[in-house]
């Protein structure tokens, strides 16, 4: 779920950020800062150039972070926006007294600690130079009009709906769009209710109503069909709004988008259970269609397993000049880039060849921050052709990790990906993502028996259309006798116990073409995203064991992260 909300935030915002609306609530006044230049404005984004908050810090966000995101003495006393006062003083509390949920010694005559004040003197001249054109913000811009006679606009929300009481939540609602004719969505603007909980949101257009029973009301989101896997627009903390380029539109109507899946992903760090929402977004949208259909490719690396106490960790994925000439048949026009990890990530680069020598980085991120990422423009835009090649790098830094990290949603876990816009859109969506040393895209070429559609051999002998729907080499009952052995002799084991059934089983299991080596990475990749996988993990943590080492008496071995989900996905296919 989250490739595509990462993915979607980071097309559709130029300010991007995953930030905490609580961390206001970490220091005096939090809530009552000043904006420099307006009167009766608040500066939501303390820590940030973006009053809203959101993208690059400034002095102050930069020190809280460094102060590990707490107010104390330290803190207090620095003067990091270096106007002669101290961020207490500036914040109410100039005796550095001040502690949570407590009220600071004076709540008046409040100033912004991270930009020099007031901004038009002498010794601020120099001082707000990474804090440009604070006092002409004006928040979304569009570089042509939104109340022209062919111009509407629909906002979509969700139902008010109760913020659930844990961190991390995603709701979901399906709606219905204007489709009486084809239309062009050319700009979006934000409709936030609770800022406290809202980390971003997205509007995936759907090609029918098969989500709409299910989702009729906000309801948690638990996977989607592919009819809801398009991409109208999204939003992120710090983003004002955003339109599209004069010659570019997202298409919705009656020959493409006609209804869209409202995906909402809420962040309640101190699980408050009074919040609520009905936040959404507002589209403008014409019948006057544009000249192109503008659209995203993904590329990046999905088998992470990054090893504790590590310095530097690189992952990388490369989309091949082979790949690129059979799914690109036209020049394509990139016009921005992203890269997307997560708490992990350090660095990284998309880079773009051509007949194997580097043109340029389609994205250089040389310090790579999560809750800071950069949106990297192009213009004029970059000309990519068929057979042109990309690769992407993400280097990891898991000095403080004690367990190994895998790929995965969670903040906790890590990813590696690259989003690039481009126009025109292609016929055919275009991810090229590799897990680990497979590389996707290349599989799913028809010379190697088209993997992309399970339609063919994807290596060692396996079948993938015959190993998704049950047949292993066309023997139907293979995959049921190799399931229920492992179930049989391996469930109901004593902890601490192995039995030779249970290791004859699982070698059975693991020896088949189709459930060893990259055929078997190739299956989980594709089928972990599915409903059923997800319910059938549970059923993986009961405890088998392995072979032991030569010489080594049986003891109960944790099967790995992999076949686990290996064993998790082939019992979930037994249940279907």
């Amino acid at each position: 779920m989250e490739v595509l909300s990462a993915l979607l935030v980071l097309v559709f915002v130029p300010y991007m950020v995953w930030g905490y609306a609580s961390y206001r609530a970490k220091i005096p006044n939090g809530d009552h800062v000043p904006h420099p230049c307006k009167p009766n404005y608040i500066w939501h984004g303390v820590g940030h150039i973006n009053p809203q908050g959101g993208g690059k810090r400034n002095p102050f966000g930069l020190d809280f972070v460094a102060n590990g995101r707490k107010w104390n003495s330290t803190l207090c006393m620095k003067d990091s926006d270096g106007d002669g006062k101290k961020n207490g003083e500036e914040l109410g509390d100039p005796q550095c007294i001040w502690t949570e949920n407590s009220t600071p010694s004076r709540t008046t005559g409040i100033t912004h600690p991270g930009i020099c004040d007031p901004t038009n003197s002498t010794i601020c001249q120099n001082k707000n130079s990474g804090v440009k054109e604070i006092c002409s913000y004006e928040g979304f811009n569009c570089s042509y009009p939104l109340d022209g006679p062919d111009i509407y606009n629909i906002t979509v929300t969700l139902e008010d709906t109760a913020v659930p009481p844990t961190e991390t939540n995603y709701y979901c609602q399906f709606v219905e769009l204007p489709h009486d004719k084809d239309y062009h969505i050319i700009a979006q603007v934000p409709h936030i209710v609770n800022r406290n909980v809202m980390h971003h949101l997205i509007l995936y257009g759907c090609t029918d109503d098969s989500e709409r029973e299910r989702y009729s009301t906000p309801a948690p989101c638990n996977g989607m069909k592919a009819s809801c896997l398009g991409m109208l627009a999204g939003w992120t903390l710090g983003d004002p709004g955003s339109c599209q380029s004069e010659n570019v539109g997202t298409p919705m109507g009656n020959s493409s988008y006609k209804y869209a899946l409202l995906e909402m992903h809420w962040n309640n760090p101190e699980k408050i259970a009074s919040y609520r929402d009905s936040s959404g977004i507002v589209l403008y949208y014409t019948p006057k269609l544009r000249q192109y259909d503008a659209d995203v490719m993904t590329t990046g690396q999905m088998g992470l397993v990054i090893p504790p106490g590590k310095d530097l960790y690189t992952a990388n994925a490369t989309v091949t000049s082979k790949c690129t000439s059979y799914y690109i048949p036209h020049t394509i026009y990139i016009d921005s880039a992203n890269i997307h990890m997560h708490y992990l990530g350090a660095s990284g680069t998309i880079e773009h060849f051509r007949n194997g020598v580097k043109l340029r980085n389609l994205a250089q991120d040389d310090i790579y921050q999560y809750d800071s990422p950069v949106t990297h423009m192009h213009n004029p835009v970059v000309e990519f052709k068929p057979g042109d090649e990309l690769k992407t790098t993400c280097n990891f830094n898991s000095k403080r990790r004690t367990n190994i990290t895998y790929y995965g949603e969670g903040t906790s876990e890590e990813m590696c990906f690259g989003f690039i816009t481009y126009y025109p859109a292609l016929k055919t969506p275009f991810s090229p993502v590799s897990y680990k040393s497979v590389d996707m895209c290349e599989a799913s070429l028809p010379e190697n028996k088209g993997m992309g559609g399970m339609a063919g051999d994807i290596g060692n002998g396996c079948n993938g259309f015959n190993f998704l729907y049950g047949h292993f080499s066309g023997h139907s009952n293979t995959k049921k006798a190799l399931v229920e052995a492992v179930n049989t002799t391996c469930n109901n084991m004593r902890v601490g116990q192995c039995t030779e059934g249970c290791i004859a089983a699982r070698k059975a299991f693991t020896d088949h073409p189709c459930t060893s080596g990259v055929p078997n990475e190739i299956l989980v990749n594709i089928y972990s995203q599915s409903d059923e996988t997800k319910t059938s993990k549970w059923q993986a943590t009961t405890a088998v064991c392995q072979p032991p080492p030569t010489g080594v008496a049986n003891n109960l071995i944790p099967i790995s992260s992999l076949a686990m989900v290996v064993f998790a996905a082939l019992t979930g296919w037994l249940l279907i």
